[in-house]
């Protein structure tokens, strides 16, 4: 059983639209009866144990499924599905990354984050159920046309105070499309990680995050951070697409657009950028100017210090 061995589990999730935890009639084993009795009952790892749900979906394909699933969330996890999309949600924010603002008892500092919100992306909005002590974790923010009374809740945690049963999170984005402010990329997932682990989880033994000092362009939120990602729709279906970079100091850069053979297709850019983050559009052309064909390409970043290098379909030009 789980609760010999463990005292936190970590489920995540990617767009499983439903199924993702039984039981299921003749498919599947009682998920949720597994998750109850390692939250309740005595026996095994110290209580309370802790479970942490990731991933946009979860709470909407849960909710879609047998209404034994649906009733379910609000006891386990204190919370309820507002809407299975936050960018179309009402407030309509249709920013390509939204910033995600966590509550201070549980993610402190003055770090910032951020979480992807483009339109291949439905992040779940949340509702905290107080009868469980269900209680904001995250909210996204408020930018167009805001309603005070119905934040846009991100996740939820209910404590383990009766009658709910040990310490819960559920968060409606994946672990993969969250992260630094604006750049989205893993050394603020990993500060967000820290927090949780000292305050969220802080009755495991005492566990806490080290907070060290950090060189500049390491610390997890510094704008100064390298990385590159695609601010615009993958597949691409015409159009610019749109390349963004950080680099943690000045110095050279070549960002190159290759096929599947490892052929080059066009040069973007070939020069000396500031530290910082930039934004580079290519036009879908080679270096002839003829738009490509359809297929696979990669974008690739260079510099002395950092190399990157991700993949682009192209779907019609």
């Amino acid at each position: 059983m789980l609760r010999t061995y463990y005292r936190v589990l970590l489920l995540l999730y990617g767009d499983i639209s439903d199924g993702q935890m039984g039981p299921y009639p003749g498919k599947t084993s009682n998920d949720l009866g597994l998750l109850n009795e390692f939250t309740a009952i005595a026996g095994g790892t110290a209580k309370p144990r802790y479970v942490q749900a990731m991933g946009r979906n979860f709470m909407e394909g849960m909710s879609a499924s047998f209404q034994e699933h649906f009733d379910w969330l609000p006891i386990f996890f204190g919370a309820e599905l507002f809407d299975g999309d936050y960018r179309f949600a009402t407030g309509f924010n249709v920013a390509e990354v939204a910033e995600l603002r966590p509550n201070p008892l549980l993610v402190g500092g003055t770090n910032r984050y951020s979480v992807q919100n483009n339109c291949n992306i439905t992040n779940d909005m949340l509702t905290p159920v107080g009868s469980f002590f269900g209680e904001i974790a995250a909210r996204y923010p408020d930018t167009v046309n805001p309603l005070p009374t119905a934040p846009r809740v991100a996740s939820v945690y209910a404590k383990d105070t009766s009658p709910h049963q040990g310490v819960t999170l559920v968060e409606g984005y994946r672990i993969s499309e969250f992260g630094s402010y604006v750049s989205t990329t893993s050394p603020g997932r990993q500060r967000w990680f820290g927090e949780l682990i000292t305050n969220l989880y802080s009755g495991l033994l005492g566990c806490s995050f080290v907070k060290q000092t950090l060189n500049i362009g390491e610390d997890p939120n510094n704008v100064l951070v390298n990385f590159l990602a695609l601010r615009s729709e993958n597949p691409h279906r015409g159009g610019d697409a749109q390349l963004r970079f950080g680099i943690t100091r000045k110095e050279k850069v070549e960002l190159k657009v290759y096929d599947v053979t490892g052929r080059l297709v066009k040069t973007l850019a070939n020069r000396e950028f500031a530290a910082g983050e930039h934004t580079i559009f290519w036009d879908g052309s080679n270096e002839n100017g003829e738009l490509v064909s359809r297929g696979v390409y990669f974008y690739q970043l260079r510099t002395p210090t950092f190399v990157s290098q991700k993949k682009l379909a192209v779907l019609k030009h």
